[in-house]
């Protein structure tokens, strides 16, 4: 009922008025939902870390890179290595696809309230790896001796933020588990002291890693980084932890995500806006013609630019190129067919299969004997 509502609101606004719309709901605390409408909260803490990573399902059509989720698509998901170089094969940091060399010990979401007791979880290693990493969420630890972590006994090292909201708290080990059982038990020490939420231990998941050689641990390497979703069933995804649409505390999409944006904006409006025909003829029998295209490249306002980012602009008179135009947004053009092409170059795309980044505009420029007639596009 209430979505029937939001969508009569944005038919109402107008054509192109509610692309991308949201819901903020009333709440204080962590809370979101992909979907036609966006929804986060107006948590201080987390409203706008959940808010760009629901919102990041619909700039670009993909599904979840964390693990245990149910829900692998699109351009930042790969069934298969062959799939790998198929989607994201021109980004690859080495010269061929391979798999980073990771395994899953313990994917969970318990959201256990902590004030029934403790949370204890088992799980197995084969001794193969040689690192490990431990990521878990939890609520309403706002206070210093609020919980306590312990791996195989021993307590691991831990200062909350201070915040009661949903947050996120890892541990990363350089030697790899010994072969056999291991425990990871979460406990409350102190009652919460929040009214409105309990004391949870939200989610856990642990991993191990092989070396370094094995397992590229940098953000910035693009690579075949292995996923597993609720049924343990392997995707691959493009980086390790640098997305936002895995780690949701980044602060940045990876560039397999961006990409593919600028494949879905552009598959919804072209690079040119309009091209203007002056309607009063220049004393040299010319027309001003402008020029209107997105606000990218050169055109970008200061403090948005992007390094080796460009519109290039080429301008043909009856069949035959004009380079003395080329680049520029405004012309005084002869009578005649003309045509404007505009190709756009960034180095968020490397890839364009399907053209999206150039477009071209046909008109004429056409004179009447009063000299009031106009060129139309």
């Amino acid at each position: 009922m209430q979505y029937r509502l939001f969508s009569k609101i944005c038919q109402e606004m107008g054509p192109a008025s509610c692309d991308y719309p949201s819901i903020i709901g009333n709440d204080d605390y962590y809370g979101g939902l992909e979907g036609e409408f966006v929804i986060s909260t107006k948590s201080n803490r987390t409203g706008t870390v959940v808010l760009r990573h629901e919102m990041g399902h619909n700039f670009v059509n993909v599904g979840e890179e964390y693990d245990n989720g149910s829900s692998y698509f699109g351009v930042n998901s790969a069934s298969n290595l062959a799939n790998v170089t198929h989607k994201w094969g021109h980004w690859l940091t080495g010269q061929s696809v391979r798999e980073e060399k990771a395994t899953y010990r313990l994917l969970a979401y318990p959201w256990a309230d902590l004030s029934r007791g403790q949370q204890s979880f088992a799980f197995t290693s084969d001794g193969n790896y040689s690192r490990w990493y431990i990521l878990v969420s939890v609520s309403a630890a706002g206070e210093e001796d609020s919980l306590e972590f312990v791996l195989d006994g021993e307590v691991l090292p831990w200062q909350s933020r201070m915040s009661d909201d949903r947050e996120f708290y890892d541990w990363h080990g350089n030697e790899g588990f010994t072969a056999g059982e291991h425990s990871f038990i979460v406990r409350s020490l102190t009652p919460s002291t929040n009214p409105n939420i309990p004391r949870m231990i939200c989610s856990i998941t642990i991993h191990e890693f092989g070396t370094e050689e094995e397992f590229q641990s940098q953000n910035d390497i693009i690579s075949a980084f292995p996923t597993w979703d609720v049924a343990r069933r392997v995707t691959y995804r493009p980086t390790n932890a640098g997305c936002l649409m895995r780690n949701m505390t980044s602060n940045y999409f990876c560039s397999v995500c961006k990409e593919g944006m600028w494949y879905q904006f552009l598959q919804r409006i072209s690079l040119i806006d309009e091209v203007k025909v002056h309607q009063t003829p220049n004393a040299d029998r010319t027309k001003r013609v402008v020029l209107n295209t997105l606000k990218l490249g050169q055109l970008r306002e200061g403090g948005t630019e992007i390094d080796n980012e460009r519109l290039e602009i080429r301008w043909s008179h009856g069949g035959l190129d004009r380079p003395e135009f080329d680049d520029r947004f405004e012309i005084d053009a002869e009578g005649g067919a003309w045509s404007v092409f505009v190709k756009f170059f960034t180095p968020e795309v490397l890839y364009d299969p399907n053209g999206l980044l150039q477009d071209v505009e046909h008109f004429t420029v056409t004179f009447q004997a009063n000299s009031t007639s106009t060129g139309t596009p």
